[in-house]
């Protein structure tokens, strides 16, 4: 008997042992509706210098304070079901509320956006790519599809499609999204078959673009115009109007009357004085800081980067990114868009541009800085007299479908792109400067403006006035601002 209890002891011991160690080996419990691809975290700081802040922080759920009663009422609609175009003034928080909302909702969501790099930043999907779109200088719903397998389910179960960077998106792509709406959900009498649409962006910013005048005619003739809210499902739709006022970007009373001015075209003497105040020679500018050029085109931009890389001493050096599933360098024929250059040519000493947020919070997607030794060897960079060891990150491509087991629309990873998060940072065009907040921005009109928005989009990335440098001054010609931008509330009035 005495035997038979001391064997059952050790038994029970090695059982209680075998148990701990298994216990210790599983993995963490993730959700199974999404792959997880683990992401390098960035190295200890090299420096012995105490860290410093480096322009703005990097956003977290648990900072955001609801206190703004416009930004807690636009989440409130979002959450009940309510279909609003949010809009606001550069710098009032909207990209902010889309993260928010979608970090937060329990509702059934599709974020979209009209670019493939707007989508790989907010870890959305294109609007091509979701609803099947051609890539057409004028789409017509007429020659829409009916949805067809999974699609139809998707469509089905969404409750809420969010539509990112609004602004540039044309009103053609808006109908055929209607069109494809009620037809996948079997309710053709109602706008976007039902679903609730929560549209961000700004009109007075970038516009669609229409290149051709006969496909700009053609819009006048059809819509009165490219932009979205002239389309004609979108005014059927009711959607609530709610402009975001509170600004988190600029805080100096004088430089928002300023970008307000500039916004609206309605600058006056004294606006123009202070403004082309800001005309400064490269050099005195940037007297030893990092400052980004901000100019018109891609190739002034372009011609600046190399022209800086040129003159530095050593060798280029050149980093190709890593390709998975459905991301690849040639997309349609043509080379990838994508939130950094592939390759990077790089060389120490070259200025350049963080373009994600460091999770340790040291710096942000546009911060500066300076490469700091060979990059062959590793990427170091050198914010602000601190240097810092610089990892690959990897941005996933998104395609959104209905999982039928958890019975819930899901973001599935079909291709990633891997690289450093980082570009040359002498220039970039306004374009790819639009959504950063800048400590430095120097405006270079050379060629002049020549778009809508172009100039009020530049200006109103910087953070204040005391950051800002011109490279010649503004004239009227570069303001621009299409006379119908004006009449866009008309559209959300019941």
């Amino acid at each position: 008997m005495n035997v038979l209890l001391i064997i059952a002891g050790v038994v029970f011991v090695i059982w209680l042992i075998a148990k701990s160690v298994a216990d210790r080996k599983l993995p963490a419990k993730t959700d199974s509706s999404r792959p997880v691809i683990p992401h390098p975290q960035p190295a200890p700081v090299r420096s012995e210098r105490a860290q410093k802040t480096l322009g703005p922080q990097p956003i977290r759920l648990e900072d955001i304070q609801l206190d703004d009663p416009i930004f807690r009422s636009a989440l409130e609609a979002m959450e009940a079901g309510e279909s609003a175009f949010i809009t606001g003034r550069a710098g009032t928080g909207k990209s902010t509320l889309l993260r928010y909302f979608k970090d937060t909702t329990h509702r059934s969501v599709v974020v979209l956006a009209p670019t493939g790099v707007a989508a790989l930043n907010i870890g959305g999907q294109t609007i091509h790519s979701f609803f099947r779109l051609p890539p057409r200088d004028f789409l017509d719903p007429d020659d829409m599809q009916p949805p067809r397998g999974q699609s139809v389910l998707l469509m089905r179960k969404l409750q809420t499609l969010v539509i990112d960077e609004v602004s540039m998106v044309r009103a053609d792509m808006l109908e055929c999204i209607d069109r494809k709406l009620r037809m996948a959900r079997s309710r053709s009498h109602e706008p976007f078959g039902g679903v609730q649409m929560v549209l961000i962006g700004d009109p007075f910013q970038l516009p669609p673009v229409v290149q051709d005048a006969t496909v700009r005619e053609h819009f006048q003739e059809l819509y009165g115009g490219p932009y979205f809210f002239k389309s004609p499902a979108l005014k059927e739709a009711n959607l609530r109007l709610i402009e975001l006022q509170k600004n988190y970007r600029q805080s100096d009373p004088r430089f928002i009357d300023l970008l307000n001015r500039v916004r609206e075209n309605n600058l006056d003497p004294a606006s123009i004085e202070i403004l082309n105040g800001r005309v400064q020679s490269r050099e005195r500018a940037f007297n030893g800081e990092p400052y980004i050029t901000a100019t018109p085109t891609n190739a002034i931009a372009q011609q600046i980067n190399t022209t800086y890389l040129n003159a530095l001493p050593g060798q280029e050096v050149t980093l190709h990114g890593d390709f998975a599933g459905e991301l690849t360098p040639i997309m349609n024929g043509l080379p990838a868009k994508l939130p950094t250059d592939d390759p990077l040519v790089l060389k120490d000493g070259a200025q350049v541009m963080l373009v994600r947020n460091d999770v340790q919070r040291r710096w942000v997607n546009g911060t500066l800085g300076t490469l700091s030794g060979d990059p062959r060897r590793s990427i170091a960079v050198n914010l602000g007299g601190a240097t810092y060891q610089v990892d690959k990150c990897t941005w996933e491509k998104i395609e959104y479908a209905y999982d039928t087991i958890e019975e819930k629309i899901v973001p599935k990873v079909v291709g990633t792109f891997t690289q450093y998060p980082l570009k040359l940072g002498w220039a970039f065009t306004i374009h790819k400067v639009q959504g950063l907040t800048l400590d430095r921005l120097y405006l270079d009109l050379a060629g002049g403006a020549f778009a809508h928005g172009q100039t009020y989009t530049a200006l109103s990335r910087c953070r204040s006035l005391d950051g800002l440098a011109l490279g010649r001054a503004v004239y009227p010609a570069d303001i621009i601002l299409d006379a119908g931008i004006l009449a866009f509330r008309e559209a959300f009035r019941s």
